[in-house]
C-alpha cells in the first residue's frame, strides 16, 4: 500500500492475494502506563515488520509517523536494533551490536520504563 508516496505495509486478511507471511518474537522487558519496552527478534525480514506488527496490535512504536498514531509521540522512531546476526558470505554467522541511543535512555528514564535488553 503506497500513503503520501511512501510503501507501507500492511495486516493481510487470510484471504488476500498476493499476501506474504511473517512472524515476530517478543518479550516485555518494562511496562508502565500505556508505554512498554518490548524485545523483539523478527523471524522473517519482511519490510518494516516490526513496526507493520505493531500497530496491528495497536502498539505502535513511539515516534513511528509511518505507522504511528499520528500525534508527535517523539522526535526520532524508538526502534533500535541492539544487535543483527547474519551468515557472512564466508559461511560464517557474525553479529554486530550496537549500544543504546542516549535519546532512548532519555525517553526511558521520562516514562519510568528500564532498559534491560538480552536478559
Amino acid at each position: 500500500v503506497e500513503e503520501g508516496g511512501r510503501p507501507r505495509m500492511l495486516i493481510a486478511k487470510p484471504d488476500r492475494k498476493g499476501k506474504l507471511s511473517a512472524a515476530t518474537a517478543w518479550r516485555v522487558v518494562s511496562r508502565t502506563g500505556n508505554h512498554a519496552v518490548l524485545e523483539l527478534s523478527p523471524e522473517t525480514g519482511r519490510m518494516h515488520q516490526i513496526r507493520a506488527h505493531l500497530m496491528g496490535a495497536g502498539c505502535p512504536i513511539l515516534g513511528d509517523h509511518l505507522y504511528g498514531t499520528g500525534q508527535r509521540s517523539a522526535d526520532r522512531l524508538m526502534l533500535h536494533a541492539q544487535s543483527l546476526e547474519i551468515t557472512h558470505p564466508d559461511g560464517e554467522r557474525r553479529t554486530f551490536s550496537a549500544p543504546v541511543p542516549s535519546e532512548f535512555e532519555r525517553v526511558a528514564t521520562r516514562l519510568g520504563l528500564a532498559l534491560e535488553y538480552g536478559t
